[in-house]
């Protein structure tokens, strides 16, 4: 069963991180970067990226994060605000319990214009809430070649007080 075709998108991996007619455009919010590419060098160690939320616009926006893990990936903060004319930073983290080579992860920003509400959580309490906007963010990893002997070394011979396991 071959998928409709999407205006600028041409392969099916395209058309399932594009945005579809169901999602409604968005102008005068801006996420940089635009993907997020998690550098992993063994698992079981976490890595995050941050990412910049800006609003151009004359109101205030609320946002909120989904993911498509909540196994592999935590936000910090989840839910927020950002000001008129303003920006704010959110965290990103991949907690590598294992080695992960898909391409289907991405991130979710929805965003709702809200002057009045004082708690982010609130707006999204609702299930049928419809946001004003949403962002899609791709995920990518890459491998990063394992450690240095050297730099294992330098671990192993650090004082006793400062190992924490």
């Amino acid at each position: 069963r071959s998928l409709p075709a999407v205006a600028g998108y041409s392969t099916p991996l395209h058309r399932s991180m594009g945005a579809t007619s169901s999602r409604p455009p968005l102008q005068g919010v801006e996420i940089a970067p635009d993907n997020v590419t998690f550098s992993c060098r063994s698992t079981r160690t976490a890595t995050f990226i941050d990412v910049i939320v800006s609003n151009y616009t004359d109101q205030r926006c609320c946002y909120k994060v989904l993911c498509t893990s909540k196994y592999i990936f935590r936000v910090a903060p989840k839910t927020g605000f950002v000001p008129s004319c303003g920006s704010t930073s959110v965290r990103l983290i991949f907690r590598n319990r294992k080695v992960v080579n898909s391409t289907h992860h991405h991130f979710d920003v929805l965003i709702i214009f809200n002057d009045t509400v004082t708690d982010a959580s609130e707006v999204f309490q609702s299930k049928s809430v419809k946001p004003d906007g949403v962002i899609r963010l791709p995920v990518a990893f890459t491998q990063l070649p394992a450690e240095a002997p050297e730099e294992a070394n330098e671990a192993a011979a650090a004082p006793e007080r400062f190992r924490f396991f």
